[in-house]
């Protein structure tokens, strides 16, 4: 199980992958999209709030709810967690595969 999908056709996606590779040489990883998706998150609080206080930026962010993330759209609770889609892998072949989209 996974919060990222690989093989994601979702255009913000393809973007930031081929942005990414043509800067580190690689293709990005989990933490790179969900970093990402964090600092995304912090800007629009930032842009929500009425001033650079924490509490006030954390509220905006819990208030605001739903976020657009790279590879689609994704939800932060009351206690600050990302609800996201989930991918479920099998290895075959020596390969993970996605055989599974859990919503």
């Amino acid at each position: 199980m996974s919060d990222y999908d690989t093989k994601s056709e979702v255009e913000a996606y393809v973007n930031f992958k081929e942005t990414y590779l043509s800067i580190y040489g690689e293709e990005p990883i989990f933490a790179s999209t969900n970093t990402y998706d964090a600092m995304t998150i912090l800007k629009e609080g930032l842009t929500l709030a009425n001033e650079l206080n924490v509490e006030e930026v954390r509220t905006k962010i819990v208030e605001k709810e739903t976020f657009q993330g790279l590879q689609g759209k994704f939800k932060i609770n009351p206690y600050g967690d990302a609800l996201k889609s989930f991918y479920k892998y099998q290895i075959i072949n020596g390969e993970f595969k996605l055989i599974e989209d859990v919503k």
